[in-house]
Formats: C-alpha cells, structure tokens, sequence
C-alpha cells in the first residue's frame, strides 16, 4: 500500500464540497482507488473510481477540523510524480449541475431493479440530488463479477405480476400474429425426453400455437404414442407435405434435442418477428441445464455473423423462421439433411434476402446430458453444400475441439499486397518484425514499404539502407514530420503498387508462416469484405487482440483481456474467426481500392488513437464486413515504440480523440452488435454486466 498526499491546504479543507480530479498512471486490475480525509477525531474514506486511462472525478463533502487528504493506492510500483490531482471548491449551484449529470442517467444504464434494490426511484433525486448521488457514485464505483445465479436472479425470474403483463401482451400480439408452428425434434429422444420438452411448452404464456412432433420413423411414433396422446408425429419424410397445407404466412419454431424454452420465450420470438419485416431467422441467447437442474454457463451470443456461425453454429437449435424459408430448403439444392444447422446456414447465408435477428437474451436452456447440439462430423456435408453455393473456394476440416475450419484459396493469385510499417528509431524492434515478414510470408506476392518518421540512429539508417538494397520488395519512404500514425500510413499509402494495403506496427513479429496467405484469402473468397484482423500476442504469449469491442472502457478495448494462449475465450470466440465491429491496426489487410475511396484514416481527428477503429467503423458503414482470423498470428509489443501517453498535451490529445470518438459514433459506442448488452462494458472480457442494457418487449 503506498499514500500519496494530496492536500494540507486550509483554505481548501474547510468544511464543504469539494471536487477531487486526476489520473493515475493505469494497473491491470486496479479499477479503484481509496481517498483519505484525516483529523484529529477521524478519518474519513472514499472510493474514486478509476476510468480505463487512470482517470476519476468525485464530489466530497468535507466535515470540519479536516488536516490532511491522502490517496490509498494498493500498487507500490506507481510512480508518485505521474499522479494528478486537482482539488477545488465547489458551490451549490454547481455541484447541483455536476450531481444531475451523474444521477439522471442511471435512470437509463441501471436496471429497474438494481435501482429498486438500492434506494433509487424516479422520486429520490427530487428530495435528495445528494443521497442520489451517493447511490449512483456506488453503482459507479462497484462493478463486481456477478455470478450467474444471482444475475438471474436480478434479470430473468419472471415474478406473477410480470407473468400477468405478459399474458396481456401475448394477448395483443396473437391478434396480428400468424400461425405458430412449433417443430419438435425428437428424433433422438425417447418417450421421457420428449416428455420433458413438451412440458416447457405446456408453460408458455403465448399460448396459440400448434406442436408438431418430428419422429424418425414409425416405430418410434408407436413407442411416443402409447404415453403421448393429442400431439402431431410427422417424419422428415413428410414434412413438406404437411407444411405446404399451412398457411404461407405461419411461423415455424424449430425446438432441437435437449432445448427447453422458458415460459416467455414464444412471446418474444414471436414479437421479434412482428416487429422485424422479410426476417429469414430469430435466434436468442441460452444457457446450460446441468445435472443437479442449475442453470449454468449463458451464452450470450453476438448479432449475426456468418463466419462464425458456419464454423460453430452458435445461434444453436431454437430457431424461428418464416414457413416458406422451411418448404424453400426442403425443397432447395441445398437440402441435404434436416438440422438446425442447415437451416441456420440456408437462412442465413443462403436466402435471397437475409435477414436475421438476434434476440439478447437467455429464452431457452440446454440440457448437458445433449453433449452437444451441433456435431461437426455430420454437418460437415451440409457446410461444404453451403460454400459450394455460394462460390466460396474453401476446403473443410474439423478441428480437435470440434469446431469447423475453413481452408480459403485465393480467388485472385496474380495481385500484391503492400506491407505499411511505420517506424522511427527502434532498430530492436524493427529488426525482427522486417525479418520475420520476409521469412514467414509465402504464396503471396508482396512488397514492404518502410515509412521512416524522422529516425537519428546511425543502426536504424543503415538497416534499412540495406533492406533497401538487398530485397527488390523492400522500399524505404521518408516522412518528415511530426509523428501522426493516420498521416504516416496514408503517406506511405500513396507509394504503395499493391491492390491490397497491410498496415502493420513495428513492433510486431510474425508467428505463423502463410500468415499474409490466411489474411488475403478471407478476403477475397468471402464475400464484401474489407478489413481482415490478426490475433496479435504479448511476448508472454497472453492474447494481446482479438478483436475489439466499441464501448469497451468507455469508447473502444480489445476483447477477452490478457487470457492464456491456450484460452478460448468465451464462446471459443479468442479462437475461432468472426465478423466484428473493429479490429486493429497493429496488423490488419484491406484492399487500397477501399482504402482510397475511404479517404484512409483519419490524420485531422485521430491521428494516434482509435485510427483503426474509426476506419473499421467507416468500413462497416460502406457496407462492408470487418473480419478476424485467429489463424494469422503476431507478436505485438503495444506502443512500444511511442510509449505510454504521459505528458499534459499527449493526455489532452488522447481526450480529444476519444470524444470525437464517442460524438462520431454515438450510436453503437456502447452497443457494439458483434457482443451483448448482457456482458460487461466496462471490462471487455464477457464477464456478465450488473446492469444488462435490453428492455423487454411487454415492459
């Protein structure tokens, strides 16, 4: 524990209100700091809470006969001259206004009934702005791992009087809803657990729907129909006969083996489908039912992505779709065995207008002694079926942990790509990320261009005065500027003879050979795409990026955090590739066409942080997907060679930077659609979120 003084001023410690503000050089895993008040008769704490770069900003009320402030800070290794701290007194007419700023909003950021729970009503800021206050500065400065149970308990029981509120509502929409089918796949089941999957939908409070039951064969009806008496046996056989004599304008719920609904469930699947014109497919969130009859492990899932979905099928075996998207694939070229995974990919890789909505929240439960809804060796044939149709070039393998691998070719072999690597000084960086590009880079043609930003060290001039001569492929350009990372890659942008650009830091090493190869073909064979990431690593080989989430500590982070190599991550998602939101600049692939039109990045705005999130942002707003492939793998020592932003202009700079961030994109800061409202904005690693940000349809 190290105390910092901050004040023994008398002016300052009379009795009153007054603002402490000030950063901290920034610690993993330091999120808060104590302040100390100290007098003869006691000593006073507060919590301050510390912001993803270091900063706080607190309203104190000071009693009298106050001495000295301190600040407690647990690490011992933070330097006393990097700490800033200002104090000053505050009146009541602002500290009414500074107190409203922070209070008013929790009334959309802070769940109903966390704020129940703790005192704040819509009524408490109007009698007392400071005791509101003080309840808004506690969720603000507790944001503790909440275990899952709990969550449930605060954010998914459905007490009686939500129950009625629901049953009204499901009254509403059954006079503008379609026909519902509910498709039950028992296939696989015996009489016990098909027992067990149609009591969850005796519970539900949308009750107008109509089961039909999916059997092997007929031996397995006449096993069902000696215990089951009332409900519908059809084979797969039969089903699209059945299927064409319903309405064209029914709904179809496929419930797969070992899915339980909760009792809301058709409720919400049918008000997203209502709400949400020409959908091909809905799919929720879900959770685990183990063997003690907890529910465990939520997966909160992302909105739609493609990619990830082929090679995990993460949506999982709850599916709603349009009737005629069913009878379209049983009677479709890509019909090869009736799944959730063939219906997931025929809707949403397959349909002439996809369409699918993603509903953040846990609707059904699967039960674990079902290892598996999803096996890789029999779908196998179903995703290869898929690629073929859509004229993606890619050779399917199944990997150790049964997850889908995609091997791309190029579509393309005769292009280059450009390498951009900015650099000043820092030959022991330099070095080895030039060398290992020119090592590990095979089956593409490329060129690396060195953009030289005012070097002075006679080692770094003649290494890369003799890259320069010794490799055709190598260039060196001069930028003799300031330094302004955005500027320097637009720069070198115009030398670049590629029709791929490769921005890449220089303090990055390549790991993986064919690296360059992985980036190129994701591109070119999946469809409108225009950023590929890379998973980037520290040199303890913890995850460094993979990918970035949009919010994440207030305007931008990198996901998972600093997991083990060997981590997954949550959902396998550290692991297996995906669409995002944004991925890095550290090494990301795009095509110079794009670049160009796009004006390249941001060198008025943003010219040393969030660049490359912007640019990835303004990709997606093009229309194009921004992808992440885990099988390109670097070494990455962040900012190393700028370092850490220190000084009052680089602290300003950086303020600037976020908050145009935070204005330019305001409205997916904090709703990235490739994480979950459910998870934890402040910290980027999936843990789940004390105050989920989705309101129910029926609320």
């Amino acid at each position: 524990m190290m105390q910092h003084t901050v004040c023994d001023d008398s002016v300052l410690l009379k009795q009153g209100w007054i603002a402490i503000k000030g950063r901290l050089p920034v610690l993993r895993n330091m999120g808060v700091v104590n302040f100390t008040a100290q007098s003869r008769y006691q000593t006073l704490s507060f919590t301050l809470h510390l912001s993803k770069t270091g900063s706080f900003f607190e309203l104190v009320y000071l009693p009298a006969d106050m001495t000295l402030l301190n600040l407690d800070i647990s690490q011992d290794s933070v330097e006393q001259d990097a700490i800033v701290v200002k104090l000053r007194r505050v009146l009541w007419p602002e500290r009414l206004y500074l107190m409203s700023k922070r209070v008013w909003p929790a009334f959309k950021n802070i769940h109903r009934f966390r704020r129940y729970r703790a005192g704040l009503y819509w009524y408490t800021p109007l009698l007392s702005i400071t005791k509101a206050y003080q309840i808004t500065s506690w969720f603000r400065n507790h944001s503790p791992n909440i275990d899952y149970d709990e969550w449930l308990g605060d954010f998914d029981e459905v007490t009686p009087e939500e129950a009625r509120s629901i049953i009204a509502y499901s009254a509403q929409l059954r006079s503008k809803a379609p026909k519902v089918i509910v498709l039950v796949d028992a296939r696989e089941y015996g009489v016990f657990q098909l027992e067990d999957a149609l009591k969850s939908l005796t519970r539900q409070l949308y009750r107008q729907f109509e089961t039909l039951v999916l059997i092997a064969d007929e031996n397995q009806k006449d096993q069902f129909s000696k215990r089951l008496t009332g409900d519908r046996f059809i084979t797969e056989e039969g089903l699209l006969t059945e299927l064409k004599q319903q309405p064209s304008s029914a709904l179809v719920l496929w419930l797969g083996k070992g899915a339980y609904l909760s009792q809301h469930a058709l409720t919400w699947f049918i008000d997203s489908a209502i709400r949400q014109i020409d959908f091909s497919m809905v799919y929720s969130d879900h959770d685990v039912l183990n063997e003690q009859g907890e529910r465990v492990n939520p997966q909160f899932k992302p909105d739609w992505s493609s990619m990830f979905a082929k090679v995990s099928a993460y949506p999982g075996n709850v599916l709603l779709f349009p009737l005629v998207q069913v009878t379209d694939y049983l009677q479709g070229e890509q019909y090869t065995r009736l799944s959730s995974y063939g219906l997931m990919l025929s809707a949403g890789c397959l349909s002439k207008t996809p369409s699918v909505v993603h509903i953040p929240s846990v609707l059904w439960s699967h039960n674990e002694a079902y290892l598996t809804f999803f096996d890789a060796h029999v779908e196998k044939p179903v995703l290869e079926k898929t690629l073929l149709l859509e004229k993606i070039d890619a050779r399917v393998s199944i990997m150790e942990s049964g997850f889908f691998r995609l091997h791309y070719e190029l579509v393309q072999s005769d292009v280059q790509v450009s390498i951009i690597i900015p650099t000043r000084n820092m030959l022991h960086l330099l070095k080895p990320c030039v060398e290992s590009v020119l090592a590990k880079t095979e089956r593409v043609s490329y060129e690396i261009i060195i953009v030289d930003n005012n070097s002075d060290e006679a080692d770094v001039l003649a290494f890369m005065s003799n890259c320069q001569q010794r490799y055709e492929n190598v260039k060196v350009v001069h930028y003799a500027h300031a330094f302004n990372f955005s500027a320097i890659n637009n720069f070198a942008a115009s030398f670049a003879q590629g029709e791929y650009l490769c921005l890449l830091n220089n303090d990055t090493e390549v790991i993986t050979p064919g690296w360059l190869f992985e980036m190129l073909s994701i591109m070119q064979a999946e469809p409108d795409v225009g950023a590929v990431g890379a998973r980037l690593l520290y040199s303890d080989n913890h995850l460094q990026h993979a990918g970035d989430l949009i919010g994440g500590g207030g305007c931008a982070d990198h996901l998972h955090g600093a997991i083990a190599y060997d981590d997954p991550g949550y959902m396998h998602r550290a692991v297996l590739p995906q669409d995002l939101s944004a991925v890095t600049a550290a090494c990301v692939l795009t095509p110079k066409s794009v670049f160009e039109t796009l004006k390249g990045l941001d060198a008025d705005n943003l010219c040393v942080a969030f660049n490359d999130v912007d640019y990835c942002l303004r990709v997606r707003e093009a229309g194009l997907r921004v992808l992440f492939t885990p099988y390109a793998e670097l070494y990455h020592h962040e900012s190393v060679s700028r370092g850490i932003d220190k000084s009052l202009k680089q602290r300003r700079r950086g303020k600037r930077e976020a908050n145009y961030m935070r204005k330019r994109w305001k409205d997916i800061i904090g709703n990235d659609p490739f994480y979950n409202p459910n998870l934890n904005y402040v910290r980027s690693d999936f843990s789940l979120n004390a105050n989920p940000r989705v309101k129910r349809p029926w609320e």
